[in-house]
């Protein structure tokens, strides 16, 4: 099986952005998604205010794979619903 890289994380991070409307700017931009790193494995917050606070999306301690299927999942919902308002006019 294939290693998840970061720039395969990255490009699905900006097709969320770009799919749900997200802020896109220099950090800490209030609406903007990031992907966080620890120890524990990565997670994907919403920052919620301009010091940079957080709010977490994804579950926490995801591997680089898991957390390319959260992104894979999310954004087909995303997309799911942009579908939706194209063909029903909302």
């Amino acid at each position: 099986m294939a290693r998840t890289t970061k720039a395969r994380l990255d490009f699905q991070l900006r097709a969320a952005i770009a799919l749900g409307d997200y802020a896109d700017g220099p950090y800490p931009t209030p609406g903007q998604l990031v992907i966080n790193h620890s120890g524990s494995g990565y997670s994907v917050d919403l920052v919620v205010n301009e010091a940079g606070g957080q709010a977490d999306l994804s579950p926490c301690g995801l591997t680089a794979k898991e957390l390319d299927l959260w992104l894979s999942g999310f954004n087909a919902g995303l997309d799911s619903k942009r579908r939706k308002a194209h063909w029903l006019g909302a």
